[in-house]
């Protein structure tokens, strides 16, 4: 019975008033929380979006580049055309990578951003980045983030 009334005499009893406030407190930390949550995933999803336009761009100013030599003449058909067949190899290189990494084309983007800036790792600590890639993917899809 004496240590009890130890445990219990040790206990503070809170006031309604304090509890309503405590509780208020905790709401307000959850919902700023989440804010944050959703802050950090909009401006990764942002992120995201960037990276595969830049990509896109360079891609695309790079045909842009090739067709204007073409155009202006300091190109014959025959460097137009090689030119034309090396860039469409570049395109498929970004394929190919995501098929060697074993990771879909978003999945390679979001692979590529958490690998910035290049760091040398192991191919097991590779692997987990790749896992980390495909489950950001999956949780920015499940909280329709992306398409």
């Amino acid at each position: 019975m004496a240590s009890k009334q130890k445990k219990t005499a040790g206990m503070m009893r809170l006031s309604p008033p304090l509890l309503e406030e405590l509780r208020r407190m905790i709401e307000e930390s959850r919902r700023s929380l989440a804010g944050a949550v959703n802050a950090a995933m909009t401006m990764l999803y942002w992120r995201i979006g960037k990276r595969i336009l830049a990509t896109l761009s360079q891609q695309f100013e790079r045909f842009k580049q090739i067709i204007a030599a073409y155009n202006a003449g300091s190109l014959n058909p025959e460097e137009f055309f090689r030119q034309l067949v090396t860039f469409a190899q570049s395109l498929k290189e970004e394929e190919r990578r995501g098929v060697s990494e074993q990771l879909t084309e978003e999945e390679l983007a979001l692979f590529d951003l958490l690998m910035k800036p290049p760091i040398e790792m192991s191919a097991s600590d590779r692997e987990k980045v790749k896992a980390t890639a495909k489950e950001l993917l999956v949780t920015l899809k499940n909280n329709k983030l992306v398409a």
